[in-house]
């Protein structure tokens, strides 16, 4: 059999990155190809492995970088696509790939991404000219003269010596503006690639907070462009010439391979964001303007923003004799921008919302949303900042809530997902989305959420003794809006769907039963600021630690709906897909309710499973549960509602849910595990102060 092609990629989940191990995973001859791919998170590694890419875990930012020069020792091909700014990890794969050579006695090849022209091929025009140089990619003699003053030269010099020296090929793919999202979804399926372009960033997020596009100067600096689809395009053109005729394509001092397709001036662009600012009703006019010194200090880094004033002009010369064929145009530029999608959301680091906002990050459309997120830390906000989302720093309970009147009118859908009790944050919410709707004609979307509202609007007076009950289908929409205003929530959730009545919102009431289980994997997990304790171990689990054995009310034969908290973040999303694909599908206002809720179990079941647990872990003394005495009931829950909610039968059938497509997995087994390691969590963490 054949030695397989050894190939080590670098950024193998970025934008550029993630869509050139795309098309290697679905290359012709991938059944030749050993693929090693860099990653420094444990959960994109595990996905990255079940499409039979092997890995290595390590950073081009870790202090000891043998793991990249031992990865590049096996390889015949490397692709680096991660940051192109640091020397310590190119000279680390140089010397991997000097060690192969010395081995082989064959120079491996080395295809290197040096970020955009803006960091080589600018001028300092500041936005006042479009006079500029063009380069070519054949222009080896001007591009090997850039001084080493020069953005990434220090990185770029050194590549090319090694080439000089004999013992590596090396190329560089230099892209202009790169924009657009991955075609091939199979990476932002997995939620481990990165759809957004981190430097079409630079472009958009200044104008937001003016509220209008801004250029330098006058605007006349010309750059060009190309989509993400194309950029990995020309690493597959190249790495398949190289394979194919070693010797024809140009390498080290001629080994330059730009990334362009079209033109457009920064004013024109700038144009462009106005235009969508004032379609989606946040713009204060469709023309741009300047930017102040003031903004051009505030907005945008000092350096970027020479370079953002700059032109940037390069013709792919050698990149197309190669046969590489670009197509994109700045209208399909101008067409990306337009498309953002603008969502608010609250309770974004809740025990749900922080599986919704997880979701929501790693999309296939994440590139074409703009995420606002409601925080009340300025230390989780801080944290959100570092994943893409937009903060605003608030709560549901503070005096003035103008802020989410001021959020949702710029909103064009909003997760409520935090306190579903309070009506001034629901009232605020839809005066914004109202002002929304005023605006542009069409009416927003909210997603509002009634916590626990399954039991609260289906419950009985059961108190534990009696598992006699009605189930409730989310389909019953005549029983559920015939509920009278005094069912606990049925306040907020009223006005919600009179508003949906009035005709300037569509509203969808998410309703979940009892949520359990740890969220999974995600970054707002991994960043330590998502809540990851459900209610049912606020108020069922640690109870009944606490009095050393399992409790229940009554008789404990009331049953309750039960989901787990992945499956819920799940609805959320598949309502959110229904909506964008279908908009007069899913029902909404009146018959907008949508339950989440998997199984049943009675309340003794997991009263006893908790006996067990403590039993096991010399705890408690008896295996069988007892009911709770009133004594009590009165100490842990108060004197109000809440216990008999607790105690009641609540049986929800989720049809409507299940006919979006949601497929709901947790099932009572995973339920009463989920309790087994919730109470065991509970006593090492408690240890010492339970005797």
């Amino acid at each position: 059999m054949a030695t397989p092609l050894k190939i080590f990629i670098t950024g193998p989940t970025g934008h550029i990155g993630g869509t050139v191990l795309t098309r290697l995973l679905k290359h012709k001859d991938v059944a030749t190809f050993k693929i090693t791919a860099l990653v420094r998170s444990d959960e994109k590694a595990k996905k990255l492995k079940s499409l039979g890419v092997n890995v290595v875990k390590g950073s081009y930012t870790d202090e000891d970088l043998s793991i990249i020069t031992n990865e590049a020792a096996q390889s015949d091909i490397v692709f680096a696509i991660c940051d192109a700014d640091l020397l310590p990890p190119t000279q680390a794969i140089l010397k991997g790939l000097k060690i192969k050579y010395e081995k082989s006695g064959k120079a491996p090849v080395l295809i290197h991404t040096t970020t955009p022209f803006i960091g080589i091929l600018t001028d300092n025009a500041r936005g006042l000219t479009s006079e500029h140089y063009t380069y070519s990619d054949y222009d080896t003699e001007k591009l090997n003269a850039l001084p080493e003053s020069v953005i990434h030269r220090n990185v770029d010099n050194p590549i090319i010596e090694a080439d000089k020296a004999g013992y590596v090929k090396t190329y560089f793919v230099i892209p202009s503006t790169v924009f657009g999202q991955p075609a091939d979804s199979t990476l932002v399926d997995l939620g481990i690639q990165i759809t957004t372009s981190g430097v079409f960033k630079y472009f958009i997020t200044p104008y937001l907070g003016r509220k209008q596009g801004g250029y330098f100067g006058k605007g006349l600096n010309t750059w060009n462009l190309i989509s993400v689809e194309e950029t990995a395009d020309l690493f597959i053109v190249l790495f398949d010439a190289i394979r194919n005729t070693p010797d024809v394509p140009g390498h080290g001092s001629e080994g330059y391979y730009f990334g362009e397709s079209a033109l457009f001036t920064y004013k024109e662009l700038a144009a462009a964001v106005s235009e969508a600012l004032v379609e989606i009703g946040i713009g204060i006019s469709k023309e741009p303007s300047a930017f102040t010194q003031e903004e051009a200090d505030t907005l945008v880094h000092p350096i970027i923003g020479q370079m953002v004033g700059s032109n940037s002009y390069a013709k792919g010369d050698r990149s197309r004799a190669l046969g590489w064929k670009p197509t994109s145009t700045k209208e399909d530029l101008f067409a990306t921008i337009k498309e953002e999608l603008r969502i608010f959301i609250t309770g974004a680091t809740g025990y749900v919302g922080g599986g919704v906002l997880a979701r929501l990050l790693k999309h296939k459309d994440a590139a074409s949303f703009s995420i606002t997120a409601l925080v009340r830390s300025a230390e989780k906000g801080e944290k959100l900042t570092t994943l893409g989302v937009n903060v605003l720093t608030g709560s549901y309970s503070d005096a003035d809530l103008s802020f989410l009147t001021d959020e949702a009118a710029l909103s064009d859908i909003v997760f409520a997902i935090a306190d579903s009790d309070q009506l001034p944050a629901a009232q605020a919410i839809l005066k914004g989305l109202k002002i929304k709707f005023e605006k542009t004609g069409k009416a927003p979307i909210l997603i509002h959420t009634a916590r626990l509202n399954v039991i609260a609007l289906i419950s009985d007076d059961a108190r534990g003794l009696s598992s006699d009950h009605i189930t409730y289908s989310d389909l019953d929409v005549e029983k559920l809006n015939a509920l009278p205003d005094s069912v606990f929530h049925r306040n907020v959730d009223i006005p919600i769907v009179e508003a949906d009545k009035a005709g300037y919102v569509k509203s969808y009431i998410i309703t979940p039963s009892a949520i359990y289980g740890r969220p999974s994997a995600s970054p707002v997990v991994e960043l330590g600021i998502q809540n990851t304790v459900s209610l049912v171990q606020s108020y069922c689990i640690k109870p009944s630690i606490l009095r050393k054995q399992g409790g229940y009310f009554g008789k404990g034969v009331n049953y309750w709906s039960g989901v787990s908290v992945d499956d819920t973040s799940d609805l959320y999303l598949v309502l959110f897909d229904a909506i964008r694909k279908a908009p007069e599908v899913p029902g909404h206002g009146i018959e907008g309710y949508y339950f989440a809720a998997n199984f049943y179990f009675p309340l003794i079941e997991m009263a006893r499973t908790i006996s067990e647990v403590l039993v096991e872990n010399g705890i408690g003394t008896l295996k069988e549960p007892s009911p709770f005495t009133q004594e009590e009931i009165d100490e842990i829950y108060g004197p109000g509602p809440l216990w008999t909610f607790l105690a009641a039968n609540f049986y929800a059938k989720a049809d409507r849910s299940r006919a979006l497509g949601w497929k709901p997995r947790g099932t009572k087994a995973d339920f009463l595990v989920y309790v087994r390691e919730e109470v065991k969590v509970f006593l090492t963490e408690s240890r010492g102060t339970i005797a």
